[in-house]
Parts: C-alpha cells; structure tokens; sequence
C-alpha cells in the first residue's frame, strides 16, 4: 500500500487535518483543501509559521524577521497586516469549502502580539504525534516498553517537517526536533 493510500486510510471525515510531516496540506475528508488555490508563497510561508508557533504570541518584528528577513520594505508592518489580512480571506475561504459551521482558524492581534488558534474541529499532525510518544515514554518510565505507540508515531512521521520549499531559518531547530 502507498503512502498517499495509508494516509487516506487514517483520514478522520468530518475534521480538518493539518500535515506538517513529509510537506505541508491542509485536508478535508481526504482531498487537500489546498490544491485549487492560486497561492502566493508568502501566504503559505506565514500560514506554515502561524502552524507552528500555534497559540504562541508573536511580535510582528520577529514574524517579519522569521519570514522576510532578506526583504526590505518601506512599512514592514503594513506588509504583514496586509498579508494577514489575505491570509485570514484564504483560509475563510477553506472554511466554506468544508462547510463547517465552527471556526475552525483563527488569527488575532492582542496587546502587540498575532496569535493563531485552531478550532475543535481541527487537528494538527505533530500533536497527535507528540502527544503519542510523550505517552509511549511515560509507558517506558513505568517500565512498560510501548512498542505500539512508537510504531504509531513513526507512521506519522511521514518525512521532514514541512519539506520543501525553504521556509527560512526558523525552520531549522523544529525540523531537528523531529528528525
């Protein structure tokens, strides 16, 4: 059986799956909620950022920093509420093709910081992921060696994290984490 048939296999109906192992998609009852937008580079750079510092407050220097250091603008932080600005269309526009009625992202500014959440109806692969070996560890503390769930994470670790297009150097300590 291929990858993308196992993949298939594990998909939950009804909930919104993050992958951010071996690529980057955003998937809906099996099919990828990405594959018919006109994406802008950018967009997709600071929507896989968001990903992984999710529910952290982040300044938007060090976004701007993180994302488009190389870049030199006149009103940085016009540039990137503008790109927030698209980002949230995009992914209200994923929202309706679900037809979920719950939110299922969310970015918000408070007190200087950008913050993104998921909602309920959303999961993100490196959770479930960790989630499965910080218990497979607590087994192994126990003395109970927890052969399943090192197999488990291990089918979830379909590649690098987010491979691919570079990201920029912000990548490179979560990508050696999971490696």
């Amino acid at each position: 059986m291929r990858r993308d048939e196992r993949r298939m296999k594990t998909t939950k109906q009804g909930v919104v799956e993050i992958l951010t192992f071996g690529g980057f998609d955003i998937r809906y009852n099996g099919s990828s909620l990405l594959d018919d937008m006109g994406r802008s580079y950018r967009i997709l750079d600071l929507l896989k950022y968001f990903v992984s510092f999710k529910g952290r407050k982040l300044l938007p220097d060090t976004i701007m920093n993180d994302l488009w250091e190389q870049e030199d603008f006149n009103d940085p932080k016009n540039v990137l509420r503008t790109h927030i600005f698209r980002l949230r269309k995009m992914l209200e526009h994923l929202q309706r093709k679900t037809g979920i009625s719950e939110v299922l992202f969310d970015i918000y500014f408070s007190n200087g910081y950008y913050i993104f959440n998921v909602g309920k109806k959303c999961i993100i692969d490196y959770e479930i992921f960790e989630m499965i070996i910080d218990k497979a560890d607590k087994n192994r503390e126990s003395g109970y060696l927890d052969a399943k769930g090192y197999r488990q994470a291990i089918f979830l670790y379909r590649g690098e994290y987010m491979e691919g297009r570079n990201c920029g150097d912000w990548i490179i300590p979560i990508r050696n984490r999971y490696n």
